[in-house]
This record gives C-alpha cells, sequence and structure tokens, in this order.
C-alpha cells in the first residue's frame, strides 16, 4: 500500500494551505504528512467513477442484507473481510 521506506519529499501549497494543513493534523493529533496522506486517500476513494459505484451497490444489494449493510457502512462485506 504505502512505502514507509520511501524519501520524504516536500510538497508544495500556498500558505494558508500550509497553514491549513498544520492546524488540521494539530487538532487530529497527527503529523502533517500522516494528515495529507489520510486526505488523499479518502480523496482518491471518494472519487470512483458512477459505474463503479453503481456496481458497488448492486453487488450490495445481491449480497443480502449483511451486504447492503456493510455497502451502507462503507466497509468491507463479510464475506470480503475474511479474505483480507
Amino acid at each position: 500500500m504505502y512505502d514507509v521506506t520511501a524519501q520524504v519529499a516536500p510538497i508544495k501549497v500556498d500558505n494558508a494551505t500550509k497553514e491549513r494543513i498544520r492546524l488540521a493534523a494539530a487538532l487530529l493529533g497527527i503529523g502533517q504528512g500522516e494528515f495529507v496522506r489520510r486526505l488523499v486517500a479518502e480523496y482518491i476513494a471518494s472519487s470512483k467513477s458512477l459505474p463503479e459505484r453503481v456496481e458497488e451497490a448492486r453487488a450490495a444489494l445481491l449480497g443480502g442484507d449483511e451486504a447492503m449493510v456493510a455497502y451502507l457502512r462503507e466497509s468491507p462485506a463479510p464475506a470480503e473481510k475474511e479474505t483480507r
């Protein structure tokens, strides 16, 4: 998933954005790098294409009550948890 041995490199953002990252990370009690990593992961996950979302919803509907609840909670379906 994420290579923790990779070199750290600064990202270039304007001063206002840097301050928002600093404050948000401090409020959450995490480092700025961790905050950015989580934010990027969340953005990528929320940016799935509509056909992918429709297919996931269809699979959840066909998977029964547990699959629907897992889908609505945005967690892996019970069968998926066992294989991970």
